[in-house]
């Protein structure tokens, strides 16, 4: 019965080292990436529509910024700017050019967007393996949207002219920190992998002597 448990424990030492070695070479093996934040803030300047009158809050309002910093109006704009159909179609294995759907649907999948509690600020933040591109991405998201809102607000304010009415809202948006190109990346973590895959090492070392151990009579 001694020889079969010593047995079994290598086989689980052996079996769980290897996983983590695994693991920890498959981290180290990932190319690096990094992640530029650009803090902007938007502001929802709203009149009301007789002097005395309460002002509604919109509780979905940032929600609805979000959405629109993510849709194909914006973005579509950031990715004709950069020329990323081109740019990243260059880095594809076939170096075909992607179409503007396709490049949308990477930048997407690239940026976050975090609100600041309690402020009116919001972390418009992307990832890339390249942190000059990470920093120029989410600038050109920002100022994309910005000028977006600057033209919306425009063409509010020529119709409220034509209508002869007041301009009842628009939204205000601030470039309040302009992301810069990070020094480290967010991942992977080289020391937690080196940690797991040295932990792995040893587990299978253990596994082996404990094997051998288990099959002597």
């Amino acid at each position: 019965m001694k020889t079969l448990r010593m047995s079994l424990e290598g086989i689980v030492f052996l079996l769980v080292g290897a996983v983590l070695s695994s693991a920890g070479i498959f981290m180290l093996a990932r190319p690096n990436e990094y992640r530029a934040v650009v803090r902007i803030k938007v502001h929802r300047d709203v009149q009301p529509a007789r002097p005395g009158d309460p002002v509604v809050y919109d509780p979905y309002f940032i929600q609805t910024e979000f959405e629109v910093i993510q849709s194909e109006v914006v973005l579509g704009k950031v990715v004709e700017k950069l020329d990323l159909t081109s740019e990243w179609g260059k880095k594809r294995a076939a170096g075909d050019t992607l179409t503007p759907v396709e490049a949308i649907g990477l930048l997407k999948r690239q940026m976050d967007l975090r609100p600041v509690r309690n402020t009116e600020l919001i972390e418009i933040g992307v990832s890339s393996d390249d942190p000059a591109e990470a920093a120029k991405l989410a600038n050109t998201i920002a100022e994309t949207f910005r000028d977006f809102r600057l033209e919306q607000n425009r063409l509010l304010k020529t119709e409220a002219e034509k209508a002869n009415s007041r301009l009842l809202e628009t939204c205000v948006v601030e470039i309040v920190d302009s992301a810069i190109a990070p020094a480290r990346p967010i991942r992977p973590d080289r020391p937690l992998a080196a940690a797991v895959l040295l932990f792995g090492s040893l587990l299978i070392i253990l596994g082996i002597y404990s094997a051998k151990q288990g099959g002597n009579p």
